[in-house]
């Protein structure tokens, strides 16, 4: 997988975008289930890194969310993969974290070292974002399938 880097010429000026494409090594804790929604500041992306081992550090990382904007993080036990503000919500929402304020940018790091217990537990993750510029209203990342050891 690589990362693009489109340039926009136009008469009122040009544009830089940074597209991110993230594939996960074998053996990895995390898959990418795709699933992202683009609004205003393209696709949302969102990058995990990490073992899932506790004690050891891990992240959730969201890219090209609404610039200054807000995010919720949404964990879900199950994958719920189902239609919903024009996109696909791919966690069921057990736990719903924000919301989290986005940089100018648009993106934010959740980063901690990972707790005991829950060996064996599949979680799906995903960020989403009101943004008027979404077909309804929100833009979403893409689904992040973690499998802790």
């Amino acid at each position: 997988a690589h990362d693009v880097v489109p340039a926009s010429m136009q008469a009122t000026g040009s544009t830089l975008r940074t597209m991110l494409n993230h594939t996960y090594p074998a053996g990895s804790a995390f898959t990418d289930v795709g699933g992202a929604l683009g609004g205003s500041n393209g696709y949302p992306i969102q990058l995990a890194s990490g073992t899932l081992i506790a004690g050891q550090p891990f992240s959730f990382r969201l890219f090209n969310g609404p610039p200054s904007g807000a995010a919720f993080h949404i964990v879900g036990l199950a994958a719920l993969n189902a239609p919903f503000k024009g996109g696909t919500l791919i966690p069921f929402p057990h736990l719903v974290n924000g919301p989290l304020p986005l940089n100018a940018s648009g993106n934010i790091t959740l980063a901690a070292n990972w707790p005991a217990g829950g060996s064996g537990l599949t979680l799906w993750v995903q960020f989403w974002s009101p943004n008027g510029g979404g077909p309804a209203g929100f833009v979403a990342s893409s689904g992040v399938r973690a499998q802790i050891p």
